[in-house]
């Protein structure tokens, strides 16, 4: 999916009986990647990893979240897309060299002079309008091929709540098929908007992100906004699949009864205020901001299909 991509579903939905069973994974999942591309070298070690991410949960207020690094960026660079300067964030991720930087090594933005919140970069507090609620530590991450923005959606995702599941994963992982709850509907290096090479819907996703210790919890919510709110006040960062371009949807039968969309696309939502939602979108690796009435519109289109990550601790506490 993604604006290189597109997956879909809506009411019209009929979830095939046995679809648990045809979706669990032949053998174990090899071990996560480090990185963000096949080109990727390990990344920090997990002791230090883990310090990060103590003080994200612990909401320290000196940050605006994390950032997963890339193939060919710099910190200079890092910095200025945050609008915090380079000697802030290689002074809060502990960096004496700053061309040292790993792909797929996480570094914590701090709020400085300047720094960007809102539409178009992390929403820190100072950004969140009254009643606004977000998960913490959401990254930005740009899908790495052309209909993958649901596996890059759920790297993000996990990314925010614990070690991340690189996309490749998920290539290797996912069968095919023609309904999308089976499995991945196409090519996924074919072009976006159409629904032969289309994507993949989450109840395929879950086995996967089970098999690296994390919950997915799918649900429908119809649009209704108080679905996507329940979840990320409970920490969840919440994969959304959008029709944008209105509702296209079209009811096949070809191996079960689903619903395709053409023109849909994936974008994780990890906050909301009175105005609207919050997302952190693969297709552009950047985030981004939709008024209520626009992403309930367009969540709506595919009923409001959707896919809640966390980690299995925070299942099994409940």
């Amino acid at each position: 999916v993604g604006p290189w991509g597109g997956a879909g579903i809506s009411g019209r939905r009929l979830v095939v009986a046995g679809l648990a069973a045809l979706l669990v994974l032949a053998g174990g999942v090899g071990a996560a990647l480090a990185g963000a591309s096949p080109r990727a070298v390990p990344s920090q070690p997990a002791a230090i990893d883990a310090g990060l991410r103590a003080r994200l949960q612990a909401g320290d207020l000196g940050l605006l979240g994390e950032h997963v690094v890339e193939p060919g960026e710099t910190l200079r660079g890092i910095a200025a897309g945050y609008g915090v300067s380079s000697q802030a964030v290689a002074e809060a991720n502990g960096l004496a060299d700053p061309d040292s930087l790993l792909v797929g090594q996480r570094l914590l933005i701090p709020v400085g002079d300047g720094a960007s919140t809102g539409v178009g970069g992390f929403i820190g507090p100072a950004a969140v309008a009254p009643g606004g609620r977000y998960v913490r530590g959401v990254p930005t991450y740009v899908q790495q091929r052309n209909l993958s923005c649901e596996y890059a959606a759920a790297q993000i995702a996990t990314s925010a709540v614990g070690t991340g599941v690189p996309e490749e994963a998920f290539w290797e992982s996912v069968p095919p098929a023609l309904n999308p709850h089976w499995g991945y509907r196409g090519n996924i290096d074919g072009w976006w908007g159409n629904t032969d090479d289309y994507g993949v819907y989450p109840e395929a996703l879950v086995p996967t992100l089970n098999a690296y210790g994390f919950d997915g919890e799918v649900f429908y919510s119809e649009g209704d906004p108080g679905a996507l709110r329940q979840r990320i006040d409970a920490g969840k960062p919440v994969i959304t699949w959008l029709g944008l371009w209105g509702d296209t949807a079209v009811t096949l039968t070809d191996q079960g009864t689903y619903t395709v969309a053409a023109g849909a696309h994936v974008v994780v939502a990890y906050g909301y205020d009175e105005g609207g939602v919050h997302v952190s979108d693969p297709a552009s690796g950047a985030y981004d901001y939709y008024p209520w009435a626009d992403f309930s519109a367009m969540w709506n289109v595919l009923d409001g299909m959707a896919l809640a990550v966390s980690p299995w601790e925070i299942v099994v506490q409940r």
